[in-house]
């Protein structure tokens, strides 16, 4: 058992400053208000050693946790970017693939609209030629009854009577 008068002598025979002192005595559970009944050699060794979690090495700890958190962000990042790439490869050829269907959907469309236009173009041709022969055959008509009708009257008796 060391006895010591004041917490003073106990500060110089360990050689650390009155805050740290009590902040180990706190950490161990040691009591510095009556130094007369003495220390253990047990209880001094543990005033002598410092804090296992102090300050810093709760920091490097904390550091070192978040190094390896990075480390584990940084290979999810690199296989979301490997599959991002990936994605927009597959993207890019379905779209150029997309684009080509189009092309040749847009050259079915105008051959389409080609035919359309020149069947169109053929019936107006034929309803044109048909009302030509139509109007044609409306005035042979014409003339046939106009033939007939002057022939009738042109024939005198003895044509009429002999002809038929």
């Amino acid at each position: 058992m060391n006895k010591f008068d004041n917490v003073d002598e106990l500060l110089k025979e360990l050689g650390i400053s009155r805050a740290t002192a009590y902040r180990r005595a706190r950490k161990y559970d040691i009591s510095l208000s009556d130094l007369s009944s003495g220390l253990s050699d047990d209880e001094i060794e543990k005033l002598k050693k410092p804090l296992q979690n102090s300050g810093k090495q709760k920091v490097s700890e904390d550091v070192e946790k978040y190094r390896v958190k990075v480390s584990e962000m940084s290979d999810i990042i690199a296989s979301l970017k490997t599959e991002i790439s990936s994605q927009k490869e597959r993207y890019d050829m379905e779209r150029k693939r997309n684009d080509e269907r189009e092309n040749v959907l847009l050259d079915k469309l105008g051959e389409a609209q080609n035919l359309v236009s020149q069947s169109q173009q053929l019936q107006l041709m034929t309803e044109n030629k048909l009302a030509k022969v139509e109007q044609e055959l409306a005035s042979i008509k014409m003339i046939g009854t106009d033939t007939e009708s002057e022939s009738v009257d042109k024939r005198g008796f003895w044509s009429k009577l002999f002809n038929k």
